[in-house]
């Protein structure tokens, strides 16, 4: 389960460094993801992205709750249809304006 894989393209082998597998300098940089090896620093890194990714849910919660809790906000929004149109527009536009393009 844990030495080297052959990659499908025939190419280099995948080695899992946590099986006690070694990284071939040739294929990655000198030092490349050695600041990784460290189980604590691999979750103090995943800490911090699952905390990034809550805050960011968080202040997305707090802007839905006053559109739609905020009588006054809600109903210039939501009483014209074109608004409502042009904000699902732009977020639809902006969602897709920053996909990467098909491989090809």
């Amino acid at each position: 389960m844990g030495g080297p894989r052959e990659d499908p393209g025939g190419k280099a082998p995948n080695i899992d460094p946590e099986a006690g597998g070694s990284v071939d300098p040739i294929i990655l940089p000198e030092g490349f993801g050695a600041s990784f090896s460290d189980k604590v620093i691999r979750a103090r890194f995943v800490r911090k992205v699952y905390a990034i990714l809550l805050s960011q849910l968080g202040v997305t919660t707090a802007f839905v709750a006053v559109f739609c809790f905020t009588p006054a906000i809600r109903n210039f929004y939501c009483d014209d249809s074109r608004k409502v149109r042009h904000v699902v527009g732009s977020g639809v536009r902006t969602t897709f304006s920053v996909l990467p393009p098909p491989p090809p």
